[in-house]
């Protein structure tokens, strides 16, 4: 009988660490783009992230949303920047441009614009690069 309860104890504890897996993660930031607002240097260099949403693709992002995507022209780099530009937003780029977004899509900036590789380098984002939203 015991054997019976810690087998199912073992299946259920496994269970739920799967799911928890799929459905969230912590995030480790690394580089200054984020600063202050993450300091990599601190132990605030975690992200707690919600996956679900993006995996099933309810989520939509919205303005100032911090989101860890795939970066685009580079997808084995995942990067963590906050929304700053949905769909029918226009944006002034570094380079003094007006993007219109376009649906399906966002555009994303780090909060230390000095150091910050982002949208501006690499344009819009398609929604299908999230990861995850924190």
């Amino acid at each position: 009988m015991s054997r019976s309860i810690n087998q199912k104890t073992l299946i259920c504890t496994a269970s739920i660490g799967v799911a928890t897996y799929m459905l969230s993660s912590l995030f480790y930031v690394r580089g200054k783009s984020m600063a202050p607002f993450i300091n990599s240097d601190s132990s605030s260099s975690f992200l707690f992230l919600d996956r679900a949403s993006c995996y099933i693709g309810s989520y939509k992002p919205q303005l100032k949303d911090i989101v860890v995507f795939k970066r685009p022209g580079n997808e084995m780099k995942s990067v963590v920047k906050r929304v700053s530009g949905v769909p029918g937003d226009l944006i002034n780029t570094k380079d003094n441009q007006t993007i219109c977004i376009r649906e399906g899509y966002f555009w994303a900036e780090g909060d230390n614009q000095m150091v910050s590789v982002d949208s501006n380098d690499y344009g819009e984002v398609p929604n299908q690069a999230l990861l995850g939203v924190s």
